[in-house]
């Protein structure tokens, strides 16, 4: 069996278990129900607020006709509940707000009528267009750019009397598969359609639901897009290879470009590794050569004295001394050089008058200026610039670039020396003239490394008189002092040398040596301060002992008073100090106190403990610590052989 239920929202049919909701969107007129009926051939009629409707083979395909008030309804609007079926004649009536309706439904005719369709409009982008001008007169087909981003059609079915019941529908072949009904609407919608070929089929029914036989086809083409089409294809290919080919030519550059800089910073390395060794070196050797020269110096020196020798003796004696002074001073320059780059150039900040010094400084070349008719002058802004530096450090600054200006100012040129404070900076300039420094030479003035090589290549000339030492030793000890060094050249006209050095606070020696040293004489003080270098001084009082082991004597001793809480003090913290081989040192240390220098500084230091120990309320590891020990265990046992107790014990018997 079939049952019906009729409600506000539509119509329900329950068969076999199976339900099936019928609504506008379905083809019925209106969603409320009023009455339901079946006639004789089992199509049912239902009324509803929008008229009658009849279903057709319900349960099967299911056509669904319409009847409104111009079909002879009494109105559209039907009433709940008021439908009749005549028993005598079978004839329906239904009731509706404006009077009832009475038929047989068997004689109601069918529309036989099968309408055509009429293309009435057209539009591209919403802007109606006359499509015949878009018709390829070829194959009728239309053709569309696929710029367009939507286009419509509107169709009219040709039936004059139901012309509102009759429906359309269509499908475009290529981007739809199956119908797709929209009533009695008359318009087709398209949007973004890719480019391509489709076919657009149309057809309509008569007012019976009747699908016509006859569709209207229309070939439509949407071109292809610029950049789809194959020789836009073509050109992606060739951009993608190309793309590739570069990406691998960039990868392989800079693999090559890392391989090579690897290489170059290895050679680099390898360079700067050979030039360290060089250095050193020479260092080593120039701590041989400074006391070789001394011992020849020495005896020249007494020779030049005697007025007996010939002049030709005295002529050659004087060569002598004159070499050696300049290996003397290029040896200096390169244990300085040396000592500033490895940080060990100790600094002693004191106010000092820049223009004094400078002064000083140009005496020393005045003779030659005037040889070469040079003239000189400086300029001070103030004219008395008092700033604090490291006197030491800043002399031989002034004297390697007046050195270095005469060396290279062509005679009638001259040479001029500027200073002045800005921003609480010392600023100093050389300058000469009549000669300049190229832009390639300048970049390699100043290089450490380069002096290595310029020292090499002095000594396989035979000529100590320009290594290139003193520019590099001036920036080193610029650096030393926070300061900085720089050229400025035209390259043929004028050369200046900027030196700056900010300013500094004046060193204040914590350690009580050192203002001893101020006020009583070096000697005196470590004479005073330690027992075992008062004894080793008994012997300097004789003739034997040198002036230069009495110097080298005294250093050693204020370098180990100075540094006595110094974890790094050892032989060779001295001998770098001291600018000597640690062999010489050994020698010269053991020879004259009868103790290696590693004695020597024990010695020292279990003297100073002693001294801590019955003059202070130290505790015993805070002496430990003052005089540079760091291992209990090893403090006790020297302070106990040197002793014969524990410090504890010591400090109690005293």
């Amino acid at each position: 069996g079939s049952l019906w239920v009729g409600t506000s929202q539509g119509l329900f049919n329950i068969s076999d278990g199976k339900t099936r909701f019928f609504t506008e969107q379905d083809g019925i007129p209106n969603n409320t129900i009023h009455g339901i009926m079946e006639d004789a051939t089992h199509s049912i009629w239902i009324s509803t607020n929008r008229g009658l409707a009849r279903i057709l083979d319900p349960h099967g395909e299911c056509r669904i006709i319409s009847y409104y008030e111009s079909d002879g309804l009494q109105s559209n609007e039907f009433s709940d509940g008021a439908f009749y079926r005549s028993p005598s004649d079978g004839h329906f009536i239904f009731g509706g707000i404006a009077g009832f309706n009475e038929f047989d439904p068997l004689s109601v005719p069918s529309h036989t009528y099968m309408p055509e369709l009429l293309l009435k409009g057209f539009s591209v982008d919403n802007e109606k267009t006359d499509i015949s001008t878009l018709l390829n007169d070829g194959n009728k087909t239309l053709e569309l750019s696929w710029r367009n981003k939507s286009f419509s059609f509107n169709f009219v079915p040709i039936d004059y009397l139901n012309g509102t019941k009759c429906e359309i529908a269509y499908y475009l072949e290529g981007w739809q598969s199956e119908w797709i009904e929209i009533g009695s609407s008359n318009s087709i919608v398209f949007t973004n359609i890719p480019h391509g070929k489709y076919k657009l089929h149309v057809r309509c029914s008569n007012a019976d639901k009747v699908w016509s036989d006859n569709v209207f086809t229309l070939g439509i083409t949407i071109s292809t897009p610029w950049y789809k089409t194959i020789y836009a294809n073509i050109a992606y290919i060739l951009l993608i290879a190309f793309l590739m080919y570069m990406a691998y030519r960039f990868v392989r550059f800079r693999m090559e470009t890392e391989e090579k800089i690897r290489n170059e910073e290895m050679e680099k390395q390898k360079i700067k590794e050979i030039q360290e060794a060089k250095l050193v070196f020479f260092t080593n050797i120039a701590h041989e050569f400074s006391n070789t020269l001394t011992l020849i110096y020495g005896p020249c020196e007494k020779l030049l004295l005697d007025s007996s020798i010939s002049s030709v003796a005295r002529k050659y004696l004087n060569v002598i001394a004159s070499n050696s002074d300049r290996m003397q001073s290029m040896i200096r320059q390169l244990l300085d050089f040396r000592k500033a780059d490895t940080g060990h150039l100790k600094l002693e900040i004191t106010p000092v008058d820049m223009t004094d010094m400078a002064r000083s400084e140009a005496e020393n070349y005045r003779e030659i200026m005037e040889e070469h008719n040079i003239r000189f002058s400086m300029n001070f802004q103030p004219s008395t610039v008092i700033w604090n530096v490291d006197r030491s450090s800043t002399e031989k600054i002034i004297f390697n670039l007046l050195s270095n200006a005469v060396k290279y100012t062509p005679d009638s040129e001259q040479i001029t020396i500027n200073c002045s404070v800005s921003d609480d900076v010392l600023v100093l300039r050389v300058t000469n003239t009549g000669i300049g420094i190229d832009k390639e030479h300048q970049i390699s003035i100043f290089d450490r490394y380069e002096v290595v090589n310029k020292v090499e290549q002095a000594f396989a000339r035979g000529n100590t008189r320009s290594t290139g030492i003193g520019l590099a030793l001036c920036k080193s000890l610029a650096e030393v002092m926070g300061g900085t060094i720089r050229i400025d050249s035209d390259g043929s006209t004028y050369t200046t040398f900027i030196v700056t050095i900010p300013k500094l606070e004046p060193t204040n020696p914590r350690h009580p040596m050192a203002t001893v040293n101020n006020l009583l004489d070096r000697e005196k003080a470590i004479i005073d301060y330690s027992r075992s270098a008062n004894a080793a001084m008994q012997k300097f009082g004789g003739n034997v002992v040198k002036k230069e082991d009495r110097e080298l004597i005294l250093r050693v001793t204020d370098l180990i008073i100075s540094n006595m809480n110094n974890g790094k003090l050892n032989m060779t913290f001295l001998s770098e100090e001291c600018s000597i081989s640690q062999m010489q040192l050994y020698r010269k240390v053991k020879e004259l106190l009868q103790m290696t220098p590693v004695e020597y500084i024990k010695t020292l230091r279990m003297e100073r403990a002693e001294d801590l120990l019955t003059s202070t309320s130290m505790s015993v590891q805070e002496v430990m610590y003052e005089c540079g020990f760091s291992s209990k265990s090893y403090f006790f046992k020297e302070f106990a052989t040197k002793f014969g107790c524990t410090p504890g014990e010591y400090r109690k018997k005293r």
